[in-house]
């Protein structure tokens, strides 16, 4: 996953001009990247303007903070160690004193297309095809001519939507999910999203998916161990 310390995903890169950052299974690009935000009655808090960014060997963290609305959210990112995929973790807080509600939407901007110098062995980009899957209660999208897959989704009940818009590519798919998010004063609540991959076929992207999703806590203790392992060397 390639972004900005703020937490955004802008365009980056010349190797394929402005298309190097978003979320990458090689060797295919998976998505231009996502956008979070919070929509309350008066206001909309986007989370793409990180005040702290943490580095660690083997997952990172942002924070965002809204003197507005009382609210900070801290969002946390981990790919599991030779697993298509990766875990976004948000820790959504009211600082405040009164009940907050509003809605969570998460937009994932799908742009499946073959890495860098992709087209001289034949790997084509075409037309992204989005639908959501009732059973995974998560967006597939697949590129229509090529076997390459995406597939995002939450741990918490969400509605989807496909009206978000295309983000600066001609082949992508823009699709959202809509949580209806309840903040008592003081609380905090923990919200998981996947992103998995597969340039392979359906199976494997719906398989690597429910791994994530089912083990991450698993997965990241055992990416943990594996650095903690080598920081004693």
């Amino acid at each position: 996953m390639v972004g900005h310390q703020d937490g955004s995903f802008p365009d980056l890169g010349w190797h394929i001009k402005g298309e190097m950052g978003g979320i990458w299974n090689h060797p295919i690009k998976l998505m231009d990247g996502f956008d979070i935000e919070l929509r309350f009655e008066t206001s909309v808090l986007r989370v793409n303007k990180a005040e702290i960014f943490i580095n660690y060997p083997f997952a990172n963290q942002h924070e965002f903070n809204s003197d507005l609305e009382g609210i900070v959210v801290k969002r946390s990112q981990f790919v599991p160690d030779d697993i298509e995929g990766v875990l976004i973790q948000l820790e959504i807080k009211n600082t405040g004193e009164n009940q907050k509600e509003g809605v969570l939407i998460f937009t994932g901007h799908s742009d499946l297309r073959p890495t860098w110098l992709g087209e001289r062995t034949e790997m084509n980009d075409s037309k992204d095809q989005a639908s959501f899957d009732n059973d995974l209660q998560a967006w597939i999208v697949k590129d229509s001519l090529n076997p390459w897959y995406v597939a995002f989704g939450t741990n918490v009940n969400s509605t989807a939507n496909a009206e978000g818009s295309v983000k600066d590519t001609q082949n992508g798919s823009s699709n959202r999910l809509n949580h209806r998010l309840i903040l008592e004063a003081g609380e905090t609540q923990i919200i998981n999203y996947v992103i998995a991959g597969s340039y392979t076929d359906k199976d494997s992207v719906k398989n690597t998916y429910n791994k994530i999703l089912t083990n991450w806590s698993l997965l990241l203790d055992k990416k943990k161990m594996r650095y903690e392992y080598l920081a004693n060397h």
